[in-house]
């Protein structure tokens, strides 16, 4: 019971991370918007927040046993 809750909250998180990185990567309007753009440096840290929320989530499952 414990390996499945743990199972789906480590998929959350890779999960989670995937669609942070694509949503910092869909704010780029190619200069049409630069009034509602993102600042580079917000978008490293969300990019950075991404891959940290990638990297736990594919520890943890790589770490439960089968």
């Amino acid at each position: 019971m414990i390996k499945a809750l743990l199972k789906i909250a480590f998929g959350l998180a890779v999960t989670v991370g995937i669609i942070l990185i694509l949503g910092v990567a869909g704010n780029d309007c190619d200069g049409k918007c630069m009034e509602n753009a993102m600042p580079l440096g917000q978008m490293i840290e969300y990019i950075f927040y991404g891959f940290a929320l990638i990297a736990f989530g594919a520890w943890g499952l790589n770490k439960l046993p089968e």
